[in-house]
């Protein structure tokens, strides 16, 4: 069965226009006491901690999409513009990183192409912004990830075109390091030439500027290039240390030549390592006596990354795990592993996810429907799981998204047991995710209905929501 993608949508620009550790042991805790309640966001885990931090009772709410107010210009309105703009600027730091995607698509992105002049003031605002510093700390280095989400609007699937008008104007660049970075994010991936030109001037007395290296196209390509089974040894070193050297270089002045690389050759020394073991599990069951160094290479972002990679790569390797042992009831160490980087890592939630889906999405051989049924019940468990490290808007819109195309029990599965294990959500925002949620299922009629009713009967009583979602709760109800 083919899901539905839930995808950003893409916006053009009209220039003409008017313009855990503790599972090593056990199994993850799905009980109420883990992280109960759906509408807070929590903070970052703590990193030697065994269970997630509890949410503080400050929440961030979602952003929302059904703003009716229409984006200013700034060609025709500048104060008007200004404001807009300044209320969205200053939204960015509540915004947990599942939000930040929804704020882009739903906030940013509507306001850039009202015409080129937004666009472009923009753009040049938030670059003024990335260079931003303040006691020794590059501050405005996150907004470069809203700088590279926005090159999408000029021309989609045009980033590599996008990035050689930036740079090949720049004295300061060598020329092999501009053709081998317009290389990688043309093809997606890095050829020997290109590992080798930029090791060299990484390498040199003066390195290019570490943000070109930072840039998602880049890294990601590094990534997969290092950590995918079976692939070529040629230029594994230099590869590891361009990754460390993203990763580990401090850059403490808004002079780009004055770095400190202290960090960078432990770290290279870690992914080397971490590599090694990587080459010598080839199967589920070796897993499990590396699930020490699992974990401790967790809590490095880079080494966590190159492991979820390593992971979506060896899911469906027969030679790797069958998927007909998983009905014996173990759950495989990959469970555990994706389970910790979702509560230790908040940015790197949406990536587990994409995991997970891949897993509910499959279609597994050899086992009936009744089998692939629960199957899908136990991923749902980890959908439940991310929902409580605060991940909740993502899988509210990819479960109702797709209600058509799952079956009916495995909803209401989601819903019986993520509101089993919450307090009753106050939000309105939530209340009515979970209402949506409900109308796309056709019976209930099978099912135990108690989760499912305390909340509807809680939900009108609140009294909170708008009359016509108020209407839909009650019919829900009625029909129960």
């Amino acid at each position: 069965m083919d899901y539905e993608e839930v995808v950003e949508e893409e916006f053009q620009v009209d220039s003409t226009a008017s313009y855990g550790q503790h599972l090593i042991d056990t199994q993850v805790s799905t009980s109420p006491n883990a992280t109960q309640d759906l509408h807070l966001v929590p903070n970052s885990p703590s990193k030697n901690s065994n269970y997630p931090e509890s949410p503080s009772k400050q929440s961030v709410q979602p952003v929302s999409n059904d703003d009716t107010k229409k984006p200013p210009s700034i060609a025709k309105d500048l104060s008007a513009f200004t404001a807009y703009l300044v209320d969205l600027l200053v939204q960015i730091p509540m915004l947990s990183e599942d939000q930040l995607a929804h704020w882009m698509k739903y906030k940013l992105k509507p306001l850039c192409v009202v015409d080129s002049h937004n666009f472009l003031f923009i753009q040049a605002l938030l670059k003024q912004l990335s260079n931003e510093w303040h006691d020794g700390i590059h501050i405005g280095f996150p907004i470069n990830r809203i700088l590279e989400e926005l090159q999408t609007l000029a021309a989609s699937n045009q980033e590599a075109q996008m990035l050689s008008d930036i740079v090949k104007y720049s004295d300061d660049l060598p020329l092999d390091v501009v053709t081998s970075l317009i290389s990688i994010h043309a093809l997606g991936k890095p050829t020997a030439g290109d590992i080798i030109k930029l090791h060299r001037a990484y390498k040199g007395l003066t390195p290019p500027p570490v943000e070109l290296l930072r840039s998602f196209t880049i890294m990601n390509a590094l990534i997969a290039d290092c950590f995918i089974p079976g692939r070529s040894n040629n230029y594994r070193q230099e590869k590891l240390w361009l990754l460390a050297y993203a990763s580990a270089t401090i850059v403490s002045s808004p002079d780009p030549t004055i770095v400190d690389t202290k960090a960078v050759i432990p770290l290279y020394e870690q992914l080397e390592a971490f590599d090694g073991v990587l080459i010598r599990v080839t199967s589920m069951a070796q897993m499990q006596d590396q699930l020490v160094k699992f974990f401790s290479a967790i809590d490095e972002p880079v080494l966590s990354m190159g492991l979820l990679h390593w992971i979506k790569q060896r899911l469906f390797d027969p030679d790797f795990y069958e998927w007909i042992s998983f009905t014996l009831g173990d759950a495989p160490p990959i469970f555990y592993i994706l389970d910790e980087m979702a509560i230790r890592n908040p940015e790197q939630r949406s990536h587990v996810f994409s995991v997970w889906k891949m897993l509910f999405e499959h279609e597994y051989q050899k086992i009936t429907p009744l089998v692939a049924i629960q199957f899908r019940e136990r991923f749902l468990d980890h959908f439940i799981l991310l929902i409580k490290t605060g991940f909740v808007l993502p899988i509210f819109t990819y479960l109702t998204s797709n209600a058509h195309q799952i079956d009916d029990s495995l909803l209401l599965y989601f819903l019986n047991t993520l509101l089993s294990q919450i307090d009753t959500p106050h939000d309105p925002t939530h209340i009515w995710m979970i209402i949506d949620l409900l109308d796309h299922i056709s019976s209930t009629s099978q099912h135990d209905q108690t989760a499912i009713q305390q909340f509807l009967e809680h939900a009108i009583k609140l009294d909170i929501l708008p009359d016509e979602q108020l209407s839909k709760a009650k019919e829900i109800l009625e029909c129960l």
